[in-house]
C-alpha cells in the first residue's frame, strides 16, 4: 500500500500483491526466485469532487492497474539482480451535466487513458537483517520512456524516489508500506 504521496495527501487509495511463484534455488542452485504481481489504484478524491461540484459533473473517475512477472537471483551474498515485465493502464474520465462549447466544440465528456508495456530491471544491496537497498530502471515500450526508482527497503516499509527524466526531471518521493501473509 502507497502511503506517501499516494493515500495523502493525493487520496489515491491502492492496494498491490506479490505471489511467490518459486522461491530462488529451491529445485536447483541455478533456477532464480520467480514472482507474479498486481495492483490497483482509485483517485477517491475525483468522486469526492463530483459530488461537491454536482450542478456541474455527474461523474469523474481516474484509476488504473498493473501486472507483471519478475524473476530474481543472486549475484553474490551482497547483491541481488531482478528482471520483468509489467503491463500497466490507466483511464481517466469526466462526464459534465451540461454541454460546454471549448473552442468551438460542444464538449459533455472526457474519457483518456494510457496503456503501456515496461521492462523492468535492477539490483538490491543487503544493508542488514531484513533491509535493503533498491535500485530499478524501467523502460515503457509505448512511450519511449526510461524511469528510474531508488528505494531503501526494510521488511515492512519501503522509503525512495521515483526519478523520470521527461524533458524537466520529475522526482516523486515515494513511502510505501508492506504486509506479509
Amino acid at each position: 500500500m502507497g502511503i506517501f504521496p499516494s493515500l495523502l495527501p493525493t487520496g489515491c487509495v491502492n492496494l498491490s500483491g506479490q505471489l511467490r511463484i518459486h522461491p530462488e534455488g529451491r529445485w536447483s542452485p541455478s533456477v532464480p526466485q520467480l514472482d507474479v504481481f498486481g495492483g490497483y489504484w482509485d483517485m477517491a478524491w475525483a468522486e469526492i469532487v463530483a459530488n461537491q461540484a454536482k450542478d456541474d459533473v455527474s461523474d469523474a473517475a481516474f484509476n488504473g492497474y498493473y501486472f507483471g512477472a519478475m524473476a530474481t537471483a543472486s549475484l553474490s551474498p551482497r547483491a541481488r539482480v531482478f528482471a520483468g515485465y509489467k503491463h500497466s493502464a490507466l483511464t481517466a474520465k469526466l462526464t459534465l451535466k451540461k454541454t460546454q462549447k471549448i473552442l468551438g466544440t460542444d464538449v459533455n465528456s472526457f474519457k483518456s487513458g494510457l496503456r503501456d508495456d515496461f521492462l523492468i530491471t535492477g539490483i538490491e544491496i543487503p544493508t542488514g537483517v531484513s533491509k535493503w537497498w533498491s535500485l530499478q530502471l524501467n523502460y515503457g515500450f509505448a512511450t519511449k520512456t526510461v524511469a528510474s526508482k531508488v528505494t531503501w527497503c526494510g521488511k515492512n516499509f519501503e522509503l525512495g524516489l521515483n526519478i523520470y527524466p521527461e524533458g524537466v526531471i520529475v522526482v516523486h518521493p515515494v513511502w510505501n508500506f508492506h504486509v506479509y501473509f
